[in-house]
This record gives structure tokens, C-alpha cells and sequence, in this order.
């Protein structure tokens, strides 16, 4: 896998382009090294499969290839800011927001920004579809 940290200035940040099945491939914190995701079931990938009607469905799967868990959530794209909405267990809408950082027909890359009291916290997660 090769990982980006560049933004394509010639990709359109669109919904079109965000639209399909994303496959989780790995993040890094802080800039830190790389950490691969070890996909639990050999022949099935967990997946984001982001719809044209707002919904995205989040699947995961386990070493036995049975569905583990699955939700789904709504999606908003605003330039390339990627909110994904959602209810908690208590009941309550969470936001969170993602910067598209980098995006082609194969591959993304999101950023989240997370400030805490005593620090920032940087996580870029890569995806891929085929």
C-alpha cells in the first residue's frame, strides 16, 4: 500500500466521488508510523458503503466471516469536510467530521482533529476500494 499526504488539487471532493464501498486499510496518530488494519475474516472485508440516499452502512466482520456488527448512519459532504451523523446508545446525535485529505477512484484518505485540554490529537485513516 502506498500512503498519500498530499491533496490532489485535479480530484473533485464530490459526493459522487465518495459514494461506494470503502474498505478500512490502516491509520497513523500523530504522524506517527503506520499501523495496519488485520482484516479478521480472510475472504469477507469489514467495509463503509456510503449511499447515494445519505445512509453509509458500516459493517464488520469476524475470523469466523460472521457479520459482528452493523450500522447504519447518515453522510453529509461540504467541500471536503466528510460529517458522518449518528445516534449514540444514550440516544444522543453525534457529529463527527472528517477532512478529505486525499481522494481518487481507489483510494481515501481522512483526516480527524481531535482537541483535547492538554493536547491535539492528529489521526489520518486510509481506505481503498476496489
Amino acid at each position: 500500500m502506498i500512503i498519500r499526504s498530499r491533496i490532489l488539487n485535479n480530484y473533485q471532493f464530490t459526493a459522487q466521488n465518495v459514494k461506494g464501498k470503502w474498505f478500512y486499510q490502516g491509520s497513523t496518530i500523530n504522524s506517527g508510523t503506520f499501523i495496519p488494519f488485520q482484516q479478521p475474516c480472510a475472504s469477507i472485508k469489514s467495509y463503509r458503503d456510503f449511499l447515494e440516499n445519505g445512509n453509509v452502512d458500516v459493517v464488520s466482520y469476524d475470523a469466523n466471516c460472521e457479520i459482528t456488527s452493523s450500522l447504519t448512519t447518515f453522510w453529509n459532504l461540504n467541500n471536503n469536510n466528510l460529517t458522518l451523523i449518528t445516534e449514540n446508545e444514550n440516544q444522543f446525535i453525534v457529529s463527527i467530521v472528517y477532512q478529505i485529505t486525499y481522494l481518487t477512484d481507489t483510494e481515501m484518505q481522512l483526516k480527524q482533529t481531535v482537541v483535547n485540554p492538554d493536547n491535539t490529537i492528529v489521526y489520518l485513516y486510509y481506505y481503498s476500494r476496489f
